[in-house]
């Protein structure tokens, strides 16, 4: 998956993350660099099953042009 675009983000190398409270249990997640620039740590599932495609600049992006759109 290394290299693979999902929307705007590139993935980068494999992580094993220890969730707090979980000490027992290691879940994968991959580096991933948003298109603006931010980086962030995403499941594998979330990248395939296409939950996951921007650091969140997306909405906000979104969010702000529908803003524009409801005052006209």
């Amino acid at each position: 998956m290394i290299g693979q675009r999902f929307g705007r983000l590139v993935v980068g190398e494999k992580t094993e993350i220890r969730l707090q409270g979980k000490s027992k249990h290691k879940t994968l997640y991959h580096h991933c660099i948003c298109d603006c620039g931010k980086d962030l740590f995403v499941r594998k599932q979330s990248l395939k099953g296409g939950n996951t495609k921007s650091c969140g600049c997306y909405k906000n992006e979104h969010s702000k042009l529908i803003g524009r759109k409801n005052r006209k």
